[in-house]
């Protein structure tokens, strides 16, 4: 291994000698290191301006200097200045009234229900002399009392108009309660029914209200088939050459239910499922 022989001067001018080379090194060492860095700038920009030039959609040009934005053109309307008060060592806001400030509640009769105004003072307040603090604000909140005859809604009130639809609607919603068999909501129905909205562009050419009606009442008998387990079309196919014949006092046994109980197990064809199956 080989080991460099370092020359140390022993006199001042040897040192101040060595000295000045090194200096003379050392600038040279950085001004080839600038010379490096700014060959690596020149292609760090050439690189920008292939990804990001006048042809790239990533760049976003600056405005041009003759069109001036919309907050040099037009001046910003100013907010309507807060009124102020002053109380004791500092400046407070103008608190909103009474009737702003207070919680929203149904509508009440104060002649006909009794009413009581409760006072209550900031828990910081509690035990302290009335001198020692000042009230600043106070703040109104409405509560109902648990007992009959304490509140009274409007006609308006949602909670009012969701009371009156159950209240005309009580027979048909208490019809889950006697037959098992019928389910406690229509989730599965509004399921079946969700193709009938997605196409409504297609119902304007029904062409008449009467025309409309009765799609509608093919979609329903559809529904009911799928509701069923009843393939839609061998349950149109065999009613609608059965309906001619069939006796009027039993048309019921025409509904998807009831046809899958008399007739599923053998249903009419048509001529076309004849032909196929013939060959």
């Amino acid at each position: 291994m080989e080991t460099a022989e370092v020359t140390v001067p022993k006199t001042y001018p040897e040192a101040l000698a060595a000295w000045q080379m090194e200096r003379v090194r050392n600038a040279a060492i950085q001004e080839a290191l600038e010379a490096k860095l700014r060959g690596l700038q020149q292609q760090l920009d050439w690189f920008r301006r292939q990804l990001f030039g006048q042809k790239s959609e990533r760049r976003v040009p600056p405005p041009p200097a003759e069109q001036l934005s919309l907050g040099q053109e037009f001046a910003a309307e100013q907010a309507p200045q807060v009124p102020l008060r002053t109380v004791a060592g500092h400046t407070r806001r103008t608190p909103k009234r009474p009737e702003e400030r207070a919680e929203s509640l149904p509508c009440f009769d104060e002649s006909k229900i009794p009413s009581e105004t409760i006072l209550l003072l900031a828990p910081e307040a509690e035990g302290l002399d009335p001198d020692a603090y000042e009230i600043i604000d106070t703040k109104v909140s409405y509560r109902l009392a648990q007992r009959p005859g304490s509140y009274a809604l409007l006609p308006s009130n949602p909670f009012t108009k969701a009371l009156l639809y159950v209240r005309s609607r009580k027979g048909p919603l208490q019809v889950f309660l006697e037959d098992p068999d019928v389910p406690i909501d229509t989730n599965e129905i509004e399921r079946q029914i969700r193709p009938i909205p997605l196409g409504k562009r297609n119902w304007l050419f029904c062409w008449t209200e009467l025309g409309a009606e009765h799609l509608g009442i093919i979609q329903s008998l559809l529904s009911t088939c799928r509701l069923q387990g009843v393939d839609p079309y061998d349950y149109l196919v065999d009613v609608l050459q059965r309906v001619s014949t069939h006796p009027a006092k039993d048309v019921a046994q025409l509904t998807p239910r009831l046809w899958k109980e008399h007739f599923a197990a053998n249903p009419l064809r048509s001529d076309l499922y004849r032909i196929h199956n013939h060959h």
